[in-house]
């Protein structure tokens, strides 16, 4: 989970919002298993990490396969 919220936050830290950088803060703080099935879309996230940052690691996630 490290190398990938690391890249994640080299890449897009600078653009996000107040609200996404709490939202994106509170994420660290959550397990890695969990994290780690809400971005593989193995588990549902809880309504409080189901947010734009989720959907922009998601995204990330998917366009750093076989980058």
């Amino acid at each position: 989970m490290d190398l990938l919220l690391g890249r994640f936050a080299e890449r897009h830290l600078d653009a996000l919002s107040e609200a996404e950088l709490g939202q994106y803060e509170a994420l660290l703080e959550a397990a890695d298993p969990d994290i780690y099935g809400w971005i593989a879309g193995e588990t549902v996230p809880p309504q409080a990490f189901d947010n734009a940052v989720l959907q922009l690691i998601r995204n990330f996630k998917i366009s750093r396969v076989g980058d």
